[in-house]
């Protein structure tokens, strides 16, 4: 499932969602998708 997912967004804090509102309104911003790829490969 997660080469099929564009970005990972954090949602626990009023501060995450606001940043997630703004990657919203900037589609070409990658988020965390690399790094959480690249320590899932590490970690097999």
């Amino acid at each position: 499932m997660l080469p099929h997912v564009d970005s990972f967004r954090a949602g626990h804090s009023i501060a995450s969602l606001e940043a997630l509102a703004e990657a919203i309104s900037c589609p070409d911003d990658p988020g965390e998708k690399a790094r959480m790829l690249a320590g899932l490969n590490a970690e097999g």
